[in-house]
């Protein structure tokens, strides 16, 4: 079937810049010169390197944002990066790739607010929160911890100024005080490459409290194809019938209006079989369609509802 894409993350900025490469290589996951989409949007993520102090993943986000700008001049105007619904719209009508920028570690606040305005003002609108371990924001999903006092100040900051917290990463305990937060303002937050507990027992993926809380503030959340958190690799092979099953416990459970992808592609070493990269996206399409799933669900999946969450709150 034909579909639309808008993918809630990846790591390719931080990955043509590890690799001295550009966003034309045939060694991404991200293949923008082989988009089988009829529109496409990527929320394009600059990750926090867990090696660097916080002070130097700041200079690693500038160093990554100016390294991803000058490579898509190479494209000319087909791809542009994009702030808000209108623009986003605006893009695709022109036949255009619009990126949203994200950051993965909020680390590089380096316990500083001001720096969130810096961020929103270059375009930022998603921050996942945590990564790994401990950080001055709150826990990874490695750590019992919640949000910091200064994690609280900084999730209200990004609410104030319009940008989302995303609970990929976080500790449940992080990941609850982010719902309680956005409770209390009434606001969503999101989960942008995050899979069902349920289905696999992965302390990285959600916890049906979790997602039913994400549910009900109106935010979203995408399927990972990281293959570690799809399933056991060492009793099953991880392919899309393995994706598949993280799909329909989502669709399942109330998640008809908030599920999309967050493919995390360029951030995994390898990827499920049949979704190498992301021109093969229609190979998930057609096995949603093998499970009974309408292509109007299909497509809310792979585009409505990313787009419709946008159209809310950007």
């Amino acid at each position: 079937m034909n579909y639309c894409l808008f993918d809630l993350h990846c790591d390719t900025a931080h990955k043509i810049r590890k690799l001295s490469t550009n966003l034309q290589s045939k060694g991404l996951h991200v293949r923008l010169n082989d988009i089988k989409a009829d529109k496409y949007v990527q929320t394009m993520a600059i990750w926090s390197p867990h090696e660097l102090s916080d002070e130097e993943c700041w200079q690693n986000f500038l160093d990554t944002y100016s390294n991803l700008k000058d490579k898509l001049d190479l494209f000319g105007e087909k791809i542009i990066i994009t702030t808000d619904s209108e623009a986003v719209k605006s893009a695709l009508d022109n036949g255009k790739y619009p990126f949203i920028l994200a950051v993965e570690g909020a680390r590089l606040l380096s316990g500083d607010l001001k720096k969130l305005d810096t961020l929103r003002e270059m375009g930022v609108r998603f921050m996942t929160l945590t990564w790994k371990g401990e950080c001055s924001v709150g826990g990874a999903f490695d750590t019992d911890l919640p949000l910091t006092d200064f994690g609280v100040k900084a999730v209200r900051r990004m609410y104030e100024i319009g940008i989302i917290p995303d609970i990929s990463h976080a500790s449940i305990n992080t990941a609850k005080s982010v719902a309680d937060i956005a409770d209390e303002l009434g606001k969503p937050f999101i989960a942008t490459h995050s899979n069902s507990r349920v289905v696999y027992d992965h302390e990285r993926n959600l916890t049906p409290e979790l997602f039913s809380r994400l549910v009900l503030s109106g935010g979203v959340v995408g399927i990972s194809f990281c293959p570690k958190h799809i399933c056991d690799e060492t009793k099953e092979e991880c392919n899309v019938d393995a994706v598949m099953r993280h799909i329909d416990y989502y669709l399942s459970n109330g998640g008809e209006k908030a599920l999309c992808l967050g493919c995390d592609y360029d951030g995994i070493d390898h990827t499920p079989r049949g979704l190498e990269n992301n021109s093969l996206m229609g190979n998930l399409a057609d096995a949603m369609i093998r499970h009974g799933y309408s292509e109007e669900t299909v497509n809310n999946v792979f585009f409505g509802n990313a787009m419709a969450f946008i159209e809310r709150n950007l």
